[in-house]
């Protein structure tokens, strides 16, 4: 996901926990990521490859939207699986 322009990595990596803890619209005043790509789910042992391309001075964000075999909420809600990082 693309943060809006001109936001930092630590403006991004201070809005993820508010973004994921809202379950709704972005809280006033916290940049809010569009979607780039997504990937879906595979079986285990079968492997996903997808392409993208990234803006030189933009932050994104990937998130693991996978549970774990048990169920319960997303990786990147309970084990905080995100990465926010920007390309020079």
């Amino acid at each position: 996901m693309e943060f809006p322009k001109g936001t930092t990595v630590a403006q991004a990596t201070a809005a993820m926990p508010r973004l994921l803890a809202s379950q709704g619209p972005p809280p006033a005043g916290v940049p809010a990521p569009t979607p780039v790509i997504q990937s879906a789910v595979t079986s285990p042992g079968n492997a996903n490859t997808f392409s993208a391309t990234f803006d030189a001075g933009r932050t994104y964000v990937v998130l693991c939207f996978v549970s774990d075999k048990t169920g319960g909420l997303p990786h990147a809600i309970s084990h905080h699986m995100y990465k926010v990082f920007t390309i020079s």
